[in-house]
C-alpha cells in the first residue's frame, strides 16, 4: 500500500488493529501453551460453536448456555476457563 494514500487517522486505525491483533495472538499462544502443558497434546479446536440445529453461539451467554447442553469438558471463554464438573 502506498503511504500517501493513507490518511493519518487510517494510519491510526491500521496501527491499532494491528496491535488489537498482536494482543490476541500472544494470548491465544499463551493459551495453546497452557492446554499442551495440561493436556500433554498440542491441541486446540476452534470451530462453528453450536449445536444441530440451532443457531452458532454469537454472545458468552449462548456460548455458556451450548457448553452446558453438550458433552463438551472445557470452554475457554474470553480470559476464563470453565471445565465441567469442577466446583
Amino acid at each position: 500500500m502506498d503511504r500517501t494514500m493513507v490518511s493519518p487517522l487510517q494510519r491510526a486505525s491500521i496501527l491499532k488493529a494491528r496491535g488489537q491483533a498482536e494482543r490476541s495472538l500472544k494470548r491465544y499462544e499463551s493459551l495453546f501453551a497452557k492446554a499442551r502443558q495440561a493436556l500433554k497434546q498440542p491441541v486446540i479446536v476452534n470451530t462453528s460453536f453450536n449445536v444441530r440445529d440451532e443457531p452458532i453461539a454469537c454472545t458468552p451467554e449462548d456460548a455458556y448456555r451450548c457448553f452446558m447442553k453438550t458433552e463438551m469438558d472445557i470452554l475457554v471463554l474470553q480470559s476464563h476457563l470453565l471445565v465441567k464438573g469442577e466446583a
